[in-house]
């Protein structure tokens, strides 16, 4: 097996950026995450609950690998988990399939689930950007 060298590999280094800047600047990364560039459906997490101000533990990249001689290709992919340990697998395609923004409103109270409760205002959400 071989890494690929897809230029698609790396792509996710905004998504990473954005995390550790609203980490460092508010204490917690607070992520929507959607599926189309509107911002107005919300993509659902391993539990099926809507990602709206759902707050991230970590990002993870994967990078894709060709299984010499048989030519196939397993794309990369970044893991968002989330705390509660839900998560979101996104694979390295051409195209972005969902777009994010952040809800961090200077608090970072959570429920336990990783979810915002009602006293946070996730309307707050910054720029939509897609996950890619």
């Amino acid at each position: 097996m071989s890494k690929t060298n897809a230029p698609l590999d790396g792509k996710f280094n905004q998504l990473y950026s954005d995390v550790v800047t609203a980490k460092s600047t508010h204490g917690t990364a607070k992520i929507n995450i959607y599926t189309d560039a509107n911002g107005t459906e919300y993509a659902k997490d391993s539990n099926n609950n809507d990602i709206q101000g759902s707050v991230v533990s970590y990002t993870m990249y994967t990078y894709g690998m060709d299984y010499l001689p048989s030519s196939n290709i397993d794309v990369g992919f970044v893991r968002i988990v989330f705390k509660g340990n839900s998560k979101l697998e996104v694979k390295n395609t051409a195209d972005p399939v969902y777009w994010y923004s952040f809800s961090n409103d200077g608090h970072s109270d959570s429920s336990s689930d990783g979810h915002s409760d009602s006293s946070s205002d996730s309307s707050s959400s910054g720029e939509i950007k897609p996950l890619q």
